[in-house]
């Protein structure tokens, strides 16, 4: 599965093109669907203002190997969140090392090198070397009618977790991760993970989809 576009919302359009064209050196381009888009390997990332959104969780996909690469790479330009006192943190049961930073507007993005992909390295390390977005974040009421939808109309298979807490629903391309709003924070940050709408474009088995989220469990697709 990937993501072929997100699009997202945040409370400040000035302060995330400061950060993700300026800092980041990100480039942005122009989209007739959204004030601010950027094309980042085959996802294009959408945002639109909004006020009070609460922040999300969405990760991209790097060159395994290339770690300690972006890491020098995202400390030159932002701070990096840490787990535990790690900068980069093993996954070992996802074959993956993953680190964390948070942009203007709260949003816990994740750089992650999963092997089992053999992505490419790309040297030196820039916003070129980054495949794809890898997860989006979804804080539902019940993680089982979420899953049972995603399941139903594009065969999306549970890839790590249960229906209590964590569930990550997907493969190593592209997951959705969706927590219990009630017991689970997100990663590594520890702030509450709220439902926050947005929607998106997948492909899976070289068929595109487009599937939206409202608070609630609305999911329509």
């Amino acid at each position: 599965m990937r993501f072929l576009t997100l699009d997202l919302y945040c409370p400040d359009l000035d302060a995330q093109r400061s950060f993700y064209s300026r800092q980041l050196e990100w480039q942005e381009i122009t989209d007739s669907e959204a004030p601010l888009a950027y094309q980042v390997g085959y996802t294009r990332l959408r945002f639109r203002e909004k006020a009070d959104v609460a922040p999300y969780h969405f990760a991209f996909n790097i060159p395994a190997g290339q770690e300690m690469d972006a890491l020098t790479w995202l400390k030159q330009r932002t701070e990096v969140v840490p787990f535990q006192g790690k900068d980069v943190i093993d996954f070992s049961n996802w074959e993956a090392y993953a680190m964390y930073f948070r942009d203007p507007a709260g949003n816990i993005v994740e750089f992650i090198a999963r092997r089992p992909l053999g992505l490419p390295a790309i040297r030196p390390f820039s916003h070129k070397s980054i495949a794809g977005a890898s997860e989006m974040g979804v804080a539902v009421n019940s993680i089982r009618p979420f899953y049972e939808k995603l399941h139903q109309r594009f065969g999306l298979e549970r890839f790590d977790g249960s229906f209590e807490k964590f569930c990550a629903i997907g493969n190593h391309e592209g997951l959705f991760i969706v927590v219990d709003q009630a017991t689970k924070d997100w990663f590594p940050a520890g702030i509450p993970a709220q439902p926050v709408p947005f929607s998106c474009t997948l492909e899976v088995d070289g068929v595109s989809h487009s599937l939206s989220y409202e608070p609630e469990d609305r999911c329509e697709v």
